[in-house]
């Protein structure tokens, strides 16, 4: 997420988890949430996440 007045470098989450048709992230400072499970959907032999606030990927 892009960043706002409280941190105004946006937010960062982990994968944890991986399967067939789903990923888990673990992540910090969000309050309620600290683990969510988004759904994987594969079209035109790409692999997408549903989810539109996901702006992108740091890796490795």
């Amino acid at each position: 997420m892009d960043g706002h007045t409280f941190n105004k470098y946006g937010h960062v989450a982990i994968v944890s988890k991986v399967s067939d048709n789903e990923i888990e992230i673990v992540q910090q400072n969000l309050g309620r949430m600290s683990r969510a499970t988004f759904k994987l959907i594969h079209k035109n032999g790409v692999w997408e996440i549903e989810n539109h606030l996901l702006l992108g990927w740091l890796r490795k």
